[in-house]
């Protein structure tokens, strides 16, 4: 995926410095990729792609630039019925001059209201009076505002029109551009909508006197605009938007949190045995939260000042429940029952028959007997008694087992009754209980209970646990059911709140990510910024360096000198210090200009931006710039305007006639139109003053110089009908191949240095070279004698005129007139 050119700048100055790895540097990129991009990014996304580093262009491409051919208003302001100004597009001064009141600054502000639908006049203005004299009085005819363009690269005229729905409210207004193609579209859809906030081509009457009186701001705003930082500005102002989101995530939970810690102090203060509330209110009133510990105190169970929990009473159970009371009591007295029985029959077994039969059988077994040894009974014994005596043997044998199994299961029995006999449990002999009622006769019955372990007989352990079983269970049933409801009852003030809490923590993670979002986002910011100063400051240095010279030309003989001119702040702070001396000495600019150089300051702020490449606007529409100027500044400004004429199309609106005087005394290259206003807002544009006119009215003059040698005048009046013949081809040549879309360096470049012959050539035949035809070419024309009329310029300005100067011109005017719409091969 190919990267944006902010992208790539922006990147290429990360590698430049070393920074491309660090966090940032991802915001920064994610960034440029526009708001979405960087939300997504916030959010877990990638940046789409990386920029391969490489050498980005900072230079602001070169916009082919658009030049006015004509302005057409009607019912708008001091006009009526429809009135045209006409002008040649491309670069070039035109004077636009006529008495106040003439009309003249109307079609300065229909062009300025039709391109932005409003107007420096009134717009930001307290007052609705000055809206009211924006429609003609004289006209009943519906306001319009037509200006013609020449697009540079696209051939035909473009149109801009504006109308109004409802021609009694400014505000209900349209305005369309129409391609060459008779194609319509919106002006607000077109390139030219956007470029004007940046490249304001208008400078009006109320802005030249108020531009420096709205303060440092103001000024940084008008002469910033258009060097090409609105993409830096974008990043810097989505950084910043994005880093105020998250300062706002990470700030509400911070404050959520403490409000939270509040909470819980005053809860334990009102609920001292809930103990929960004040650990609670410890861990969220730290700097630096541990999440996991308020996480695991939010889920636990009901404390008391040891940490022990309410629900570890509630869990308390009897050793024994009744029906296992009595089983175990049961089995105890049969055990010993059985116990008693066999121990009394198998001690007489065990202390006489067992022994005598023994050893009955082992004097048998010494030597065969035919009597008893002891009551001589005849009975033999043999083998038959030796069997009947070891059978009745076993018998006592097995007596005597089943008594030692009887005497085990009564030890056995003892000893699970004495386990069971254990002292009370932590959790009754804690805190918890102890608050309860029931806990002190519960711990009382177990402590009866746990004298068991000293009973030694299982008929008295049967009777032992008979008698503080069924006690203890009653207890410990009470004390339960008691903590049940005092859990109950906490439980209604601190489950709300844990709800809560438990909510912050499940937060806590996206706030903690928010907060090293911010950090990073703010780095990301502060750099973008600290490039944005860099470039704002390489950038403005052209455009400062020619506004000093142009306050140079400008003010001459001022005791004030323009030093320097500052760019500083950021945001809302931004703003232009203008460093200027009086006589050697610093002193503050705005407190020692007068009015006149006021306005000569604003011309030298303004006029550089016109020639900033990226403006798409060719051309410049000042009115009334000389006011409160003197002389001198007056030929300083026809100086600078000169200049800037050089690659613009400059349109000066003027009632004061020293500007025109000015460049006819300095011989500055201009144009003229004079615009004079009859009854009924009826405006008239005369006719166009050009070079060729010029130069046939120079050469009338000196027809009618007085005592004029006619060598001289022989000379002289074919030199200038000869210049008006080269400005008349001139003229006709750059408005065509204008027209064509060709670019306005490539044209000026084919008519640099060309003779009166290589220009007619150009016009009939499009090749310089072939000016051997001109001589047939000329004589197809209208005017008569074309062919001789050239010839006798081109000669008489080497070897003299012996004819008539002044028919001569007559005839060269003719020429003109009729050079000037051939069209061009």
């Amino acid at each position: 995926m190919a990267t944006s050119l902010i992208q790539d700048i922006l990147f290429q100055r990360l590698v430049d410095q070393g920074r491309e790895d660090e966090a940032f540097a991802l915001y920064v990129l994610a960034a440029c990729e526009g708001e979405e991009a960087l939300t997504q990014f916030l959010r877990g996304a990638r940046v789409q792609e990386r920029p391969e580093p490489r050498q980005a262009a900072t230079d602001v491409p070169p916009v082919p630039p658009t030049y006015i051919t004509g302005i057409h208003v009607r019912s708008f302001r001091g006009i009526g019925s429809e009135a045209a100004l006409g002008l040649t597009p491309g670069p070039g001064v035109t004077l636009v001059v006529g008495r106040n009141g003439s009309g003249k600054s109307s079609f300065a502000e229909g062009a300025e209201v039709a391109f932005t639908g409003t107007s420096a006049r009134w717009k930001d203005r307290g007052s609705t009076e000055w809206l009211k004299g924006w429609r003609n009085v004289h006209s009943a005819l519906a306001p319009r505002l037509l200006v013609e363009l020449l697009q540079q690269g696209i051939p035909g005229v473009s149109k801009l029109e504006r109308t109004w729905t409802d021609p009694t409210d400014v505000g209900a207004t349209r305005a369309h551009v129409i391609d060459p193609d008779r194609k319509s579209q919106p002006l607000t859809s077109s390139n030219w909508a956007s470029a004007l906030e940046l490249h304001r081509p208008f400078l009006t009457y109320s802005e030249l006197g108020g531009m420096l009186s709205g303060g440092p701001t103001k000024v940084y705003q008008a002469v910033i605009a258009g060097l090409g930082l609105e993409e830096h500005l974008r990043v810097r102002d989505g950084l910043s938007a994005a880093c105020s989101v998250q300062k706002g995530a990470w700030e509400a939970s911070r404050k959520h949190a403490v409000s939270l810690g509040e909470r819980a102090k005053a809860l334990a203060a009102a609920h001292p045995d809930e103990l929960r509330f004040v650990r609670l209110a410890e861990l969220l009133g730290k700097r630096n939260r541990d999440v996991a510990a308020i996480a695991a105190l939010v889920t636990s169970s009901h404390l008391d000042a040891a940490g022990q929990s309410l629900d570890a009473v509630v869990r308390l159970t009897a050793p024994l429940s009744s029906t296992a009371l009595a089983d175990m009591a049961a089995s105890l007295r049969e055990a010993f029952e059985r116990q008693q029985v066999l121990r009394a029959e198998s001690a007489g077994l065990m202390l006489g028959l067992s022994r005598l039969l023994r050893e009955a059988l082992a004097v048998a077994d010494a030597a065969p007997q035919e009597r008893c040894p002891v009551c001589e009974s005849p009975v033999p014994l043999d083998a038959a008694w030796r069997t009947r005596t070891t059978s009745r043997l076993a018998e006592v044998d097995m007596a005597a087992q089943a008594a030692r199994a009887a005497e085990q299961q009564v030890a056995d029995l003892l000893r699970q009754a004495h386990a069971l006999c254990t002292p009370a449990p932590a959790a009754l002999l804690g805190d918890a209980a102890a608050a309860l009622a029931p806990a002190a006769a519960a711990r009382e019955a177990w402590a009866l209970w746990s004298e068991g372990q000293q009973v030694a007989t299982a008929d008295a352990m049967a009777a032992h646990l008979e008698r503080t079983g069924g006690p203890l269970a009653d207890a410990i049933e009470r004390l339960v059911t008691e903590a049940r409801a005092e859990a109950a009852r906490r439980d209604t003030v601190w489950q709300p709140f844990a709800v809560e809490v438990a909510q912050w923590v499940a937060d806590a993670p996206a706030a903690l990510q928010a907060r090293e979002h911010e950090r990073l986002l703010s780095e990301a910011k502060e750099w973008v910024s600290g490039a944005i100063e860099t470039e704002r400051q390489a950038r403005f240095a052209p455009v400062k360096a020619r506004a000093i010279a142009f306050w140079n030309l400008i003010a001459q003989q001022s005791n004030v000198a323009l030093q320097d001119i500052e760019l500083t702040g950021h945001g809302p702070t931004t703003k232009v210090a203008l460093k200027v001396t009086v006589d050697g000495k610093e002193a503050p600019a705005l407190g020692v200009l007068s009015q006149g150089e006021l306005n000569a300051m604003t011309l030298s702020l303004f006029l550089p931006r016109v020639l900033l490449p990226s403006t798409p606007f060719g051309f410049v529409i000042v009115d009334d710039p000389v006011q409160a100027m003197d002389e001198v500044r007056v030929e300083g400004l026809a100086q600078v305007l000169a200049e800037v004429g050089q690659t613009r199309q400059v349109i000066v609106f003027t009632h004061d006639a020293r500007l025109p005087e000015a460049f006819e005394r300095l011989a500055l290259p201009h144009g003229k139109r004079r615009v004079n206003r009859a009854a009924e807002s009826s405006v008239v544009v005369s006719p166009l003053v050009g070079p060729w006119e010029q130069r046939l009215k120079d050469a009338s003059d000196v027809t009618q110089t007085p005592d004029l040698p006619e060598t001289i005048a022989g000379r002289v009046v074919p030199a200038f009908c000869r210049m008006a013949l080269e400005a008349a081809c001139t003229e006709a040549l750059r408005r065509q191949w204008l027209l064509r879309g060709e670019d306005h360096a490539d044209v000026e470049k084919r008519l640099k240095s060309r003779g009166l012959r290589e220009l007619l050539a150009l016009l009939f035949a499009g090749d310089a070279r072939q000016h051997a035809g001109n001589d047939a070419r000329l004589r197809k024309l209208r005017t008569k004698d074309a062919a001789a009329i050239v010839l006798d310029c081109q000669r008489g300005a080497h070897e003299g005129f012996s004819g008539s100067p002044s028919v001569m011109v007559e005839r060269c005017k003719a020429l003109c007139e009729e050079l000037r719409k051939v069209t061009a091969a």
